[in-house]
């Protein structure tokens, strides 16, 4: 998981009231300290992880093009830009 995935847990971990709202550092490596916030995060990977990529860059490519009017490369730089990740590149 990268920071940006851990900054997005905090976020909604925070929303749930599964970490306060004013801890800073409330890990230490991979282990939250709160056993609840713990158990949060691990299934926040694990549910992460369950959704890999399913398609190729160019399958991808190959519907947006038969099923779209918009450029195809303008909709695989939206794609990525929102932090989908294509079968390769995983």
């Amino acid at each position: 998981m990268t920071d940006k995935d851990r900054e997005a847990f905090e976020t909604w971990a925070k929303s749930e009231g599964y970490l306060p709202k004013t801890v800073t550092r409330p890990y230490y490596g991979d282990v939250y300290l709160a056993e609840s916030t713990h158990y949060a995060w691990k299934g926040w990977q694990a549910a992460r992880d369950h959704y890999a990529p399913k398609l190729t860059e160019k399958e991808a490519v190959e519907i947006v093009f038969n099923h779209s009017s918009i450029e195809a490369k303008s909709i695989i730089t939206a794609l990525r830009a929102a932090g989908v990740q294509f079968k390769e590149e995983a």
